[in-house]
C-alpha cells in the first residue's frame, strides 16, 4: 500500500501509496478483503503481538497523522501490514523477501481452486502443504520460500508484508524477536511437561 520513494527507498524519501490503491478498483478492493483482514489482523496478533502493535501504530500514522500525503482510500486500509501483494497462478522460485526486516513475518494467505501445494522452506529443509484456506507465517527476510508447483484448479496468494522502509520512515522501531516466554501462560500443563517447560 506504502511506499517511500523509488529506487534508493532511504529513510528520508517521501511516502507515496500504491498507484493501484488510488483507484476505485482500489477502494472496491479493500472493502472485499476487509472482513478477512479481521482475521489476519487477529492471526498476526497471536502470534507477534509486537509486530502487530507496531503495524497498528505505523497504519494509524497513516490513517490520521499524515493528512497532506494520504488518498483518501489509506482510510479504509483493513491491514496491520503496510502492503498486500495478490499472485495468481505463477510460480513462485526461492527467494527472500528484501523491503521487510528479519524479525517481521510476512503472512501469506492461500486461496483459489487448487488442490494440491507445497510451500517450500529449504533453509530449514521443510514442506508444508499450501491448500487452499492455509495460513503461514515465515520470516521471509530470513528463510527463502517458494512454491514451484501446484494441482488442480486457480492457486492464489495474498501476500501480507510489513515494508521496514516505511517503519523506518515512520521512526518506528522494528519488533523483537518472538520469545517463547510470552506464550507459557497460555500453554496447557500437559503440554508444558511434554515439552520441559516450567510457567517461569
Amino acid at each position: 500500500m506504502i511506499q517511500t520513494g523509488l529506487p534508493c527507498q532511504r529513510l528520508v524519501d517521501d511516502l507515496f501509496i500504491s498507484t493501484l490503491l488510488r483507484t476505485p478498483g482500489g477502494g472496491n478492493f479493500m472493502a472485499a478483503i476487509s472482513n478477512a483482514e479481521i482475521l489476519l489482523n487477529s492471526v498476526t496478533a497471536l502470534c507477534s503481538r509486537e509486530q502487530y502493535r507496531l503495524g497498528m501504530e505505523s497504519i494509524n500514522i497513516l490513517k490520521y497523522k499524515l493528512d497532506g500525503r494520504r488518498h483518501d482510500c489509506v482510510a479504509f486500509w483493513p491491514s496491520v501490514f503496510s502492503a498486500i501483494g495478490v499472485i495468481v497462478n505463477r510460480e513462485t522460485p526461492s527467494h527472500r523477501d528484501k523491503g521487510s526486516c528479519a524479525q517481521c513475518y510476512d503472512l501469506l494467505l492461500s486461496m483459489g481452486t487448487h488442490t494440491s501445494a507445497r510451500l517450500k522452506l529449504p533453509d530449514v529443509q521443510a514442506e508444508l502443504s499450501y491448500r487452499p484456506g492455509t495460513i503461514v507465517l515465515v520470516c521471509g527476510r530470513v528463510l527463502r520460500h517458494a512454491v514451484e508447483s501446484w494441482e488442480g484448479g486457480d492457486r492464489i496468494c495474498c501476500a501480507h508484508y510489513v515494508r521496514d522502509n516505511v517503519h523506518n520512515r515512520m521512526e518506528l522501531p522494528r519488533p523483537n524477536w518472538v520469545d517463547i516466554n510470552l506464550y507459557r501462560g497460555l500453554m496447557d500443563e500437559g503440554f508444558r511437561a511434554r515439552q520441559g517447560l516450567s510457567l517461569e
